[in-house]
């Protein structure tokens, strides 16, 4: 309050005063804390008041001990820690940081502090723009993930923040959609991309985004998650989490990649995807919801037809490291993914494991193959055709190249997205992890069936 006086701002805003966080409670304001902090003059986090400076006289000469970086002491507070104060980092418009060494002013151009003498890329501490482009500046600003109000959430923005956040705690678990809060208003009030979410999944990205994966200590009983979250969506998950989806091996090595993770999928409403391959195949295949009614985000459960399988999980993880991974065979033992998950869980299953379409995407055409007629010097077409397996030294082993290129362009191309799930006695199936996607052309080899799905 002093700080405010002095530097004349009438009003001051205490989250702990003016929200009341109470087990079981939702005050209306946590649903306006992106207008909040972004509209704020300035944020003050509480971090550690300041301590004095250790020094000591020597032989007659002053020694000081070195002040922390301002990354180092704000990615070690317990400021940094909490879930709740990830949205005040991150809308916010100017931040000062009271720390135990000195104070710091960042905001969305500019950083400057007390003590500290910036290091900047060339080593010129006087350069005119050192408080601009200084390395420290940039690992801050990566570090808190400051939002620049006039600028729609970039492709991938959202999933790093995600990621960012649930690497935090949070004092009542159920607090975890609560303390996003900030983040879902940003992103349903954003002009250029704005999407309603469904217990923190955007709906124009839900294909996508249900592809989330721990990133580590994973086991898929109930009992493990939190309570009153549906299984697909990572907020019942309690612990960080990572978007790692790719094309299947098999499919990238011949080329190509996802057209887009943009757009609705076919669990919200029907696609152009959807609509293909259920008339090519007179079956449904990829997810579709059969409700004519509007998609309800605020309902755990989803409801919707798709394709399943039960396929091969090997019983021993296959020795990698991270999270225990264990290969998924089709019928003659040929590897054809993978999936993670708790070895304790997949003890207790049965060697065949249930497998469901969750999204679908077309890829793109692969660049074309060529012919080394000259040296591939780096930077050039050639160097990055060798680089990817697509540069070909003899005629022969070129036109079979560009053979089986064409023959790739001349026809669509699909990935499928696929979940092991586990279903209750009530029929419910929950979600058990999700594993790299497959193409169209491998599940079918599988022999799937169509089936109605309730996932919660």
């Amino acid at each position: 309050m002093k700080f405010c006086r002095q530097i004349d701002l009438r009003f001051l805003w205490v989250d702990q005063l003016c929200i009341p966080q109470r087990p079981g409670s939702v005050d209306p304001e946590i649903h306006h804390m992106a207008s909040i902090y972004s509209g704020a003059t300035w944020v003050r986090p509480g971090t550690r008041h300041p301590e004095s400076q250790h020094q000591a006289i020597v032989d007659g000469l002053r020694l000081m001990i070195c002040y922390p970086s301002l990354f180092t002491e704000i990615e070690s507070s317990v400021w940094f820690s909490r879930g709740w104060t990830f949205q005040e980092a991150a809308f916010s418009k100017r931040v000062f940081f009271f720390t135990t060494s000195q104070t710091f002013f960042l905001c969305r151009e500019t950083m400057y502090c007390e003590e500290s003498v910036w290091e900047v890329p060339d080593g010129d501490s006087m350069a005119a723009w050192a408080n601009t482009k200084t390395i420290e500046a940039e690992r801050i600003k990566d570090l808190i993930i400051l939002h620049t109000s006039n600028e729609s959430y970039p492709e991938g923005g959202y999933y790093r923040s995600v990621e960012e956040y649930t690497k935090r705690t949070l004092g009542y678990p159920q607090d975890i959609l609560n303390a996003w809060a900030a983040v879902i208003q940003w992103m349903e009030e954003d002009k250029k991309r704005g999407s309603t979410c469904s217990f923190g999944l955007p709906l124009d990205q839900f294909g996508f985004g249900l592809g989330w994966q721990p990133l580590h200590g994973h086991n898929p009983d109930p009992v493990n998650q939190r309570a009153g979250f549906p299984s697909w969506s990572w907020s019942s998950f309690q612990g960080p989490v990572e978007w790692c989806l790719e094309v299947p091996y098999s499919t990238r090595t011949s080329g190509g990649g996802r057209e887009s993770f943009w757009g609705r999928p076919g669990i919200v409403q029907e696609t152009d995807i959807d609509i293909t391959l259920r008339e090519r195949y007179d079956r449904y295949l990829s997810p579709v919801r059969i409700s004519q009614s509007p998609f309800a985000p605020q309902n755990p459960i989803l409801e919707f037809k798709t394709s399943a399988a039960h396929i091969t999980v090997a019983r021993k993880p296959d020795g990698r490291t991270g999270l225990p991974t264990f290969d998924i065979t089709e019928t003659d033992g040929y590897s054809i993914g993978s999936l993670q998950c708790d070895p304790g869980w997949r003890d207790k299953q049965p060697d065949r494991l249930e497998f469901i379409v969750f999204a679908t995407a077309k890829l793109t055409d692969p660049q074309p193959p060529q012919y080394s007629g000259y040296p591939a010097g780096c930077g050039t077409s050639r160097y990055n055709a060798k680089m990817s397996g697509r540069l070909f030294s003899d005629q022969y082993s070129y036109e079979v190249a560009v053979s089986r290129w064409q023959d790739l362009c001349s026809k669509e191309r699909f990935v499928l997205d696929l979940m092991c799930i586990s279903r209750g006695s009530d029929g419910l199936a929950r979600r058990v992890q999700v594993c790299h996607g497959i193409s169209l052309d491998q599940w079918l080899t599988l022999e799937p069936r169509e089936v109605f799905v309730r996932l919660g």
